[in-house]
């Protein structure tokens, strides 16, 4: 049972976002409005993954973009530049050989950083 089924428990705000529950039925409004800026441009898929996954982004404007996968010691054991990638939505398929566990993907375009966990079968 959750709270979602019971709509006389409503309005409960979540302290850190002021979002309204009802609010995040819809995942993509969930991921917009607690995300924000962080996650709205940026996603990948599956995790976990086995020997690949895509990255999808959506850039303001052109720009050098370079992707880092570093193990949770922080050695880097994969890293892919483009450069003057256009801007709009963009997606990249990577092939990386990699032991299983948990992994740390940035993504660098402009002055943007994004990060992310990804696990390893």
């Amino acid at each position: 049972m959750s709270a979602l089924d019971h709509p006389e428990l409503y309005p409960v705000k979540v302290k850190r976002t002021g979002i309204d529950l009802p609010a995040i039925r819809d995942v993509s409004n969930c991921a917009s409005r607690i995300c924000g800026t962080i996650y709205r441009n940026f996603w990948f898929y599956p995790n976990p993954f086995s020997n690949s996954f895509t990255i999808s982004f959506n850039l303001p404007q052109q720009a050098d973009v370079t992707a880092s996968l570093a193990d949770m010691s922080g050695r880097q054991v994969y890293t892919e530049q483009w450069e003057q990638v256009s801007s709009g939505p963009q997606r990249r398929n990577i092939n990386v050989s990699v032991k299983p566990g948990s992994y740390v993907l940035t993504l660098v375009y402009g002055k943007q950083t994004k990060s992310t966990v990804l696990i390893k079968q």
